[in-house]
């Protein structure tokens, strides 16, 4: 189960897919949405972690904002963030009871301090799941899952390629996690 937490208690929609905009660190920032998070975090353990893709193991995730509000019309649950939401549900704080009954159906079914050891101790390898996906690339499939600052960076960039306005370059710098737009 992959929970992540927020401790936003406001957030603004944006026109990126699966971007929102959050006060962060003293500033407001464009983010991946918590759903996203969850959900691309999953995917990554799904891919990569052995011992997830070669035991029948099933994962779960979901995002839990447990000083959020919600407003009306709440921004977080925007028609655009639908089907994120329904891939890694989004609790807010008075949702702590359905966030009960969420993991209450989805963890305690197992040996949990074995699987904790085999999910730690799992080599990373991909998956032959993320072998086909990235041969799919190859063929003109265009999903791939980014994480946290290369989905904002993505999303940023297809916004302003889309943009006819007038002309730039856009110049993308840093490795992941520290990626930088420049145009």
């Amino acid at each position: 189960m992959i929970v992540e937490l927020k401790q936003w208690d406001t957030a603004r929609a944006t026109d990126r897919e699966d971007v929102v905009m959050a006060y962060i660190n003293g500033r407001q920032r464009e983010i991946p949405h918590p759903s996203y998070q969850a959900w691309s975090y999953r995917q990554f353990l799904e891919d990569m972690n052995e011992a997830i893709h070669s035991s029948d193991l099933k994962s779960y995730s979901c995002a839990y904002l447990h000083n959020y509000r919600v407003a009306e019309p709440d921004p977080l649950k925007n028609e655009r963030y639908r089907d994120i939401i329904r891939e890694a549900p989004l609790f807010m704080a008075d949702d702590t009871a359905k966030l009960q009954e969420f993991l209450h159906q989805h963890v305690g079914k197992g040996n949990g301090i074995n699987l904790l050891y085999l999910i730690e101790n799992g080599k990373i390898r991909p998956s032959k799941k993320l072998i086909d996906h990235v041969d799919g690339l190859f063929k003109g499939n265009a999903e791939f899952i980014l994480l946290d600052e290369q989905k904002v960076a993505y999303e940023t960039i297809i916004s302003l390629a889309k943009d006819p306005s007038r002309k730039k370059t856009i110049i993308i710098k840093g490795g992941p996690g520290h990626i930088y737009i420049v145009c």
